[in-house]
């Protein structure tokens, strides 16, 4: 218990009797609810929870291949998650039950600039946060701690200062939530204290355990959408009380209380000023504070590595912008109505005042809760708080738990574990930081530390590495001693200024004396600030010139585990990384793009919410009036609800591509069990020099048949054709099938004037687990594998030069379900050996349409090796193994193809990115088909049709396109009548079966053929 007068909240010289409070035991606050309530949300809720959340990613892996027994799934959810969800899991990052909490606490203490200066000392680093995400991804993409970055560039001495430094953040961090948290639940359920500090974190070791990242992201919208939900309530409900009853009335409240317990500092001693010296000492340390929690906090890295590199800038510019409402809205409410009822018979502690232990522990809001809505309310923030530090405490231990399993386990225990040895040293992570962090927490209540000390001081510990650390990702200049001497002496700085300065005001050194407010600014700012200086003097000594490129050569990524459990890891040579260079160029360009975008984000949300705004207000010694105060609180009203559609609906909307993804494969039972398939051979016997693609269709072997055009092939289950499939008369071949019109997963062959000979073989199908077996050249790693050179045999003795060198490419080899199972050159994966075992990549068409709805067509080179001369749509390629271009999903891999369609654009066609935006390629489906190209050669390919409508400047590269015209529906029809014009067989197949169609909806109506889920087997 702290002393009466809590020294913490006053200046050296404040008049101890502003702060008077009645004897604690004048009136003993009963909890609200029983400890069987508590127990039932700590326990049984937070069972519930994770039992879904290990539902949905179990569901996640059936329907759309996220596995989470693969690490790159379990830490960075192949590093694919959308805008939406990110903006969501930045504000659940922030949104600590602290938070909440704290802001109220603040604003009791200091008015109504306390809750605006804690939102004011979030926002800016959070939007900051995107300038070093986006860094991270443009100069280390495979990386999966802020740990790893380190070691890289300084080695294991600084790796281990720098792993010091983050798990003291985290611990102090999760110790922070749990002592907040547990002192509310008790106070709200008379639940012990030390049974929720170990209860609490029990749920989230179970789904963060099973789930990983993507868990986490996933319980962050959850959780985070709840909260807010609740806050909009309370600032709705806190209005319909009639002791309450207005904004005006609220305001007199206020004034009142302002006049009965002026606050040393505030100008007229007034709660209703922003001219507040405590208040602004407060901004001070929580905005250096929070700089340091965010960029030493692995969580947040781990976060912005899991995001697609478009959704790093947006999700944490709209997540930090959002996030600002909560504290700054229901801090100001909360405080304001505690502050007015105080003297009410409505209020839990009336005839007295709120006393300090209670005010210190964070009990302003659950009080505050309990005046409004009674046992509702206090329900209420019990299921806000529970929801709050499992949210947060989620994304700490999955941090801990990744610097345990990769920072020492894989780099000093184990530098070959496999896939399975790492995701098993995470799941010990997580068990172990979960009860590690309660026992600290405990061991904190217990010397008397409660939520107000670890709020003030917790700057002191966070902030020592936010310069050196950020100076590792940005400053190539910084030496190895200077990042890894100035953080301790940063720490030591801080510590020596914060112990120096509450023994020089109040002659003792004690919890009470360095908790107070004036000692942890200026141990806060020392600790912060003093590495600047530090880091700079020690560089100027030696500087360094470090090569960003260096970060690139390390085995960073997990490939695809093989048969034997192994796994492969990402390694370089220096011909990879000098074609990764070249092919990824415009990903580097894009990515310095949103680098500009995040830094001028950072400076005005920084000038926004910290300068501009309220230190004119602090100036002007202002008192708000009645009016401006009903403003003040209705902007940051209406401000919270827009928060509940960013992190509510926006991640819905963002995400609906995928919530239709895995709605459809539920309702077709696909993800119950793994689907099958087999390979069958169709060639044209007709002689026209040309190749009909190949038709994938499951069945047993049979003999081969002659069909005559129009006819049926005998032994083969036929359903009618899909309505909305265009083609001349064909037979469709069902995967499977009820006879009913939406449920046809199958394939469609043209068989018009033509006699076509089908041959159905029995071949295994392809897997992560088969596929080194059948095919050795292939690697299973997704992004920089060694791969054989092109020119290793003499398969391609006389083609172009040119053209040989691009066989070197790797293209991403996939199942038959089109999940990434490893990595291949463009030669291995078009010779028809390969092929015609089964081997099969992805591709993409580009359809691009001028003003006028004509179709940029182009006539593929002489040079080609594969089906040269002949006419094709605008362009057709692959993705490749690069970053940016990968993708496990339906949505990563359609932006993969989508980043590839701009660099093959510009290569093939000279077609610059910023006449075909990234945002205009309109997807629509994915085709599987195979075709021979001549003996050798061949295509084995799924192959995403993707349209776009661009005028265009066109310098043609002659070596890869010989000829390019404008055509319209008739032009085209008419040039298949010419006998003298061969069209690739991918192309001609879509003319015959999709493309006119899509055609005629090109203005009007394509959105209802974009975006297909099922793979149309051709």
């Amino acid at each position: 218990m702290l002393p009466k007068h809590d020294v913490r909240f006053i200046d050296k010289d404040m008049p101890s009797k502003l702060l008077d409070r009645a004897d604690a035991t004048d009136v003993i606050v009963q909890p609200p609810l029983s400890q069987a309530v508590g127990y039932v949300v700590v326990v049984v809720i937070g069972l519930v929870i994770a039992f879904a959340m290990v539902f949905i990613t179990k569901v996640l892996k059936r329907t759309v291949g996220e596995d989470n027994k693969k690490t790159e799934m379990f830490m960075t959810a192949n590093r694919s998650v959308s805008t939406g969800l990110t903006s969501s899991a930045v504000v659940s990052s922030w949104l600590w039950s602290t938070a909440m909490l704290g802001s109220s606490l603040v604003g009791y203490n200091y008015g109504v600039s306390g809750p605006f200066w804690f939102a004011a000392g979030c926002s800016p680093m959070i939007v900051f946060f995107a300038v070093l995400g986006i860094s991270c991804k443009r100069k280390i993409p495979e990386a999966h701690t802020l740990l790893e970055i380190v070691r890289i560039r300084y080695g294991t001495t600084a790796h281990f200062v720098y792993m010091f430094l983050c798990l003291i953040n985290n611990l102090f961090a999760v110790a922070n939530m749990l002592l907040g948290a547990s002192a509310a639940i008790s106070a709200m359920t008379g639940m012990h204290v030390i049974a929720a500090t170990f209860l609490l974190p029990v749920g989230v070791a179970l789904y963060t355990f099973v789930g990983g990242i993507k868990a986490t992201f996933l319980t962050d919208y959850v959780h985070t959408f709840t909260i807010v939900i609740i806050l909009c309530y309370f600032s709705v409900k806190a209005f319909t009380v009639d002791e309450v009853g207005s904004l005006s009335k609220l305001y007199d409240l206020l004034r009142a209380a302002s006049e009965r317990h002026p606050v040393s500092g505030n100008e007229e001693g007034s709660f209703l000023t922003m001219t507040s010296k405590g208040g602004i000492l407060f901004g001070i340390l929580h905005i250096a504070a929070n700089f340091g929690l965010v960029i030493m906090d692995t969580s947040f890295f781990i976060k912005a590595f899991s995001a697609s590199p478009e959704a790093v800038v947006p999700g944490y510019v709209v997540g930090g912008i959002a996030y600002f409402a909560i504290p700054w809205c229901m801090g100001t409410l909360a405080s304001s109505v505690v502050l007015g009822l105080e003297n009410n018979p409505i209020f839990p502690t009336y005839p007295r005042r709120m006393t300090d232990a209670e005010v210190s522990g964070g009990l302003v809001l659950p009080y505050f809760a309990m005046t409004i809505a009674g046992e509702g309310g206090a329900a209420g923030i019990l299921l806000i708080t529970f929801m709050a530090v499992t949210s947060t405490l989620s994304a700490q231990v999955i941090a801990v738990s990744s610097i345990i399993s990769f920072d020492m386990y894989r780099t000093y225990w184990k530098p070959t574990a496999s896939d399975s040895d790492v995701i098993r040293w995470s799941h010990y992570g997580v068990i172990f930081f979960a009860l590690f962090a309660s026992a600290f927490s405990t061991m904190l209540h217990y010397v008397g530390v409660d939520l107000g000390w670890t709020l003030y001081m917790l700057g002191v510990i966070t902030c020592p590495g936010i310069f050196p650390t950020s100076f590792t990702i940005l400053w190539r200049r910084q030496s190895k001693a200077a990042a890894t001497i100035s953080p301790l002496l940063g720490m030591a700085t801080g510590i020596a200024v914060w112990l120096g300065t509450a023994y020089a005001l109040y002659g003792n050194v004690s919890i009470a004396t360095t908790g107070a407010i004036v000692p942890c600014v200026w141990g806060t700012v020392a600790s912060a600030i003093s590495p600047l200086p530090y880091t700079i003097c020690i560089t100027l000594i030696k500087p360094e010139d470090f090569d960003w490129a260096e970060f690139r050569k390390e085995r960073l990524a997990f490939g695809v585990m093989s048969a034997s459990g192994e796994t492969t890891v990402v390694g370089r040579s220096a011909d990879a990384e000098s074609r990764e260079d070249a092919e990824s160029a415009h990903s580097q360009l894009a990515l310095k793009r949103w680098g500009r975008i995040a830094a001028i984000w950072a400076l005005a949300t920084f000038l926004g919410h910290w300068v501009l705004w309220p230190l004119p207000m602090y100036a002007s010694k202002y008192v708000f009036g009645k009016r401006f105060f009903a403003a003040w609180l209705v902007i940051a009203i209406i401000w919270l609800w827009g928060t509940l559609f960013v992190v509510g609906l926006y991640p819905m909307v963002d995400g609906r591509t995928q919530l239709a993804e895995v709605w459809r494969a539920i309702r077709g039972g696909g993800w119950r069990k793994d689907r099958d398939g087999r390979i069958s051979d169709v060639s044209n016997s007709e002689g026209d020099g040309q190749s009909t693609p190949n038709v994938i269709v499951p069945g047993e072997k049979r003999d081969a048949f002659e069909v005559a055009a129009g006819s049926t092939p005998p032994s083969l289950p036929l359903c009618p054709k899909p309505p909305h499939w265009r083609s001349p008369p064909s037979f469709y071949i069902p995967t499977f099938c009820d006879h009913t019109p939406a449920r046809h997963v199958g394939f469609t062959l043209p068989l018009a004037n033509m006699s076509t000979t089908v041959t159905v073989t029995d071949q295994p199908r392809i897997t992560a687990e088969n596929v080194l077996r059948l095919f050795p050249e292939v690697n299973t790693t997704l992004i920089g594998g060694e791969h054989n050179s092109a020119t290793d045999d003499n398969a391609l003795e006389g083609y172009d030069e040119e053209q040989i060198r691009l066989m070197d490419e790797v293209c991403i080899v996939l199942d038959d379900d089109d999940m990434p199972i490893g990595s291949a050159s463009k030669k291995v994966c078009h010779l028809m050996e390969n092929i015609d075992k089964g081997l099969l990549h992805r591709a993409f068409s580009v359809f691009l349409f001028d003003s006028q709805n004509r179709l940029l067509l182009q006539q593929r080179a002489t040079e080609k090796i594969t089906f040269p001369d002949m006419w094709t749509n605008t362009c057709c390629s692959h993705p490749l193994g690069i970053p940016g271009e990968t993708g496990v999903g339906l949505d990563a891999s359609v932006q993969g193809v989508r980043r590839a369609a701009q660099r093959k654009l510009d290569q093939e066609l000279g077609i610059k990115t910023a006449q075909v935006p990234i945002d205009d390629f309109k997807f629509l489906t994915r085709i599987h088909y195979k075709s021979p190209s001549d003996g050798k050669w061949g295509e084995h390919e799924i192959d995403y049709i993707l349209f776009i409508k661009a005028d265009v400047d066109l310098n043609v590269n002659p070596n890869e396109a010989r000829d390019s015209r404008y055509v319209s529906q008739d032009d085209l029809k008419a040039m298949f009548k010419d006998p003298s014009l061969k069209f690739t067989p991918w192309f001609k197949l879509i003319c015959e079966s999709m493309l006119y169609e899509w055609w005629d909806h090109l203005d009007s109506g394509l959105e209802k053929y974009m975006g297909e889920k099922e793979i149309r087997r051709m």
